[in-house]
């Protein structure tokens, strides 16, 4: 999805979640040093990359689950039914599968960082955006504490 599907989706999620008082994470991640990709491989290459991504996170993910392309090579993930347990053992396992992924030419394996947010039931859409907001913020924390790694806000 895009942004304006994850507009479209969201609302729902949020509803079913408060529904059924289940919590909801979101996780904000981008590819690292995607730039590099970029500039030293081409565009092409990098929307490959890209496609990695998100080939791993179909896999990874549930149906109830959203993956949005944000912008650019950031992603929001939002995780339905999944306390902060259960959304750092779904980073865990993408960011191993990714490792894994080659995408030739790039000669040096893909990661990512990620920013991790929420974990109880929404009391909204708006709270949603927050939890948006925070794991974006801790996005940019993992990434200058040096990349491939994710922070959990606490």
């Amino acid at each position: 999805l895009n942004r304006s599907g994850f507009a479209l989706r969201s609302g729902r999620l949020v509803g079913r979640a408060r529904a059924d008082a289940v919590p909801m994470c979101v996780v904000m991640l981008d590819i690292d040093r995607f730039k590099r990709v970029n500039d030293f491989y081409g565009h092409g290459v990098g929307d490959e990359a890209l496609q990695a991504l998100s080939q791993v996170l179909r896999r990874n993910l549930r149906p109830d689950d959203l993956a949005v392309r944000w912008g650019g090579e950031e992603f929001v993930v939002v995780l339905f039914d999944a306390d902060r347990d259960v959304a750092v053992d779904v980073i865990r396992r993408v960011r191993a599968e990714l490792k894994e992924h080659k995408v030739p030419p790039i000669e040096w394996s893909l990661t990512f960082s990620a920013g991790l947010a929420g974990g109880s039931v929404p009391t909204g859409h708006t709270e949603l955006e927050s939890w948006i907001e925070e794991a974006d913020a801790a996005l940019r924390r993992a990434k200058a504490a040096g990349r491939d790694r994710y922070e959990v806000v606490a």
